[in-house]
């Protein structure tokens, strides 16, 4: 199901050396912070993004849109989809999930409708063909607009994810995702203040692991890989918005919390099958890819 949380940054830097050198590296790089526009696609909701684009004739070939895993955001990504970027000539349209990040808020929280999130901004966008990449949460998304879709979508890269349900991998979200939502911190203080404040209420249900569990790099079971770069990451998730507003959190905690057991599942609809290419990227101890 949803990301191993702990594999995040080692599974982006995995992925930063599978796509081929296509073309020189461009100099400049435009980075585009938006909205999707407006367009008729029901339950979809118009999902912020970032595209990367230097302007190039590249630019025009096959775009890439990328999406994130469960408590993510395309933050997470940024680094990553200008090093895409400047290795193909490629747009990277870097997204944020719905319930995620800076996209709307929706009591609706399944894949189908997080796969129409992404085809609604492919229409929005004018895009004819693209090539998917999803991070767990994000790959099953990507993995369903593939299968309902084939003609859309070019080829397809799947990080950290495969079809199935695999409760073992998901043993620990349930608790964490519990832990956030129990968070109380003062009103009025800077945003680094708030999630310290933050960080010291969730130590318990996210300690410190060993070093051998770290070495280990797991979630679930007795192997638990739960430390502050595990923390430091969920916290990203509580902002600020300006000098004496109210921390918020940008993830929708209590729909996340009851649409659990349905992001935790996966299967393939009766017939539906992606012909194109596809690369499945797991990283040597994950949970997530057996």
């Amino acid at each position: 199901m949803t990301q191993t949380l702990s594999h995040c940054c080692s599974m982006l830097n995995v992925t930063r050396n599978l796509l081929p050198l296509c073309g020189k590296i461009s100099k400049q790089v435009s980075m585009r912070t938006s909205h999707a526009y407006s367009s008729q696609c029901s339950d979809a909701v118009d999902l912020s993004f970032q595209s990367y684009d230097s302007g190039s004739q590249l630019d025009q070939d096959v775009p890439i849109y990328i999406m994130h895993g469960l408590l993510g955001s395309k933050s997470n990504w940024n680094i990553l989809s200008k090093s895409i970027h400047l290795k193909t000539q490629r747009k990277i349209i870097n997204t944020d999930a719905r319930n995620h990040g800076d996209s709307p808020h929706s009591e609706q929280m399944d894949y189908g409708v997080m796969a129409q999130d992404v085809t609604k901004l492919i229409t929005d966008l004018k895009h004819k063909k693209v090539t998917l990449m999803g991070h767990s949460m994000g790959g099953k998304t990507m993995m369903t607009i593939a299968l309902n879709n084939p003609s859309l979508v070019s080829s397809l890269v799947v990080v950290d994810i495969a079809p199935g349900t695999r409760p073992r991998a998901s043993s620990d979200i349930p608790g964490i995702l519990e832990a956030l939502s129990r968070v109380q911190v003062t009103p009025g203080r800077p945003q680094w203040a708030v999630r310290k404040e933050a960080d010291a209420q969730i130590a318990d249900a996210i300690p410190l692991g060993t070093s051998e569990e770290k070495s280990a790099l797991t979630l679930g079971g007795s192997g638990r890989f739960q430390d502050r770069y595990l923390r430091q990451f969920l916290l990203t998730n509580l902002v600020v918005d300006g000098e004496g507003s109210a921390a918020r959190w940008r993830v929708n905690l209590p729909v996340l919390q009851r649409a659990l057991p349905t992001l935790a599942a996966f299967s393939v609809p009766p017939g539906a099958t992606y012909p194109g290419p596809t690369l499945f990227v797991g990283g040597e101890n994950s949970a997530y890819i057996e």
